[in-house]
């Protein structure tokens, strides 16, 4: 199995088991902001991921 396999895998364990996730960013100054955000995964295509709610936890 290739390394893209197996991270593919990983990925949609993850999805199938976790409603929640950690969303990094970058203030307008540069500063990182990190906060959780809900999910919902139409399909286990991670490509189809989508974002329900971005405020913080």
């Amino acid at each position: 199995m290739s390394d893209d396999a197996l991270l593919l895998a990983g990925l949609q364990q993850l999805l199938k088991t976790q409603r929640t996730a950690a969303l990094g960013t970058l203030t307008n100054r540069g500063l990182p902001f990190v906060s959780m955000v809900s999910f919902a995964a139409r399909s286990l295509d991670p490509e189809k991921v989508r974002h329900l709610l971005a405020a913080g936890i």
